[in-house]
């Protein structure tokens, strides 16, 4: 009753006559058809999908390198952190 009256304040009563029809009606209707009883939540195709995808981009947009003084090979350049702030304070304190 509890969760009718949290998620339905203006229709509470409404609802719980509603699941109670549905109750003593379950050999005819299926309360599964009318009202959400289960939730199950799967995420491994959803992740197996981003993966390859990632792979596929990766291999799109490869890292630029940026050619170090003083030596033969190239470093790839150092992508900034996502949502990076930086630290206005520090920036601005005289020395």
């Amino acid at each position: 009753m509890r969760r009718v009256i949290l998620h339905y304040p203006d229709h509470a009563v409404a609802k719980l006559e509603e699941v109670s029809y549905l109750i003593k009606h379950s050999d005819t209707l299926k309360m599964d058809e009318y009202l959400k009883v289960s939730d199950f939540r799967d995420y491994k195709d959803v992740c197996q999908e981003m993966d390859a995808y990632i792979k596929a981009m990766k291999s799109t947009f490869p890292q630029k390198k940026v050619a170090v003084e003083g030596e033969e090979e190239e470093a790839p350049e150092e992508v900034p952190a996502v949502g990076f702030v930086p630290d206005l304070l520090a920036d601005c304190q005289m020395y």
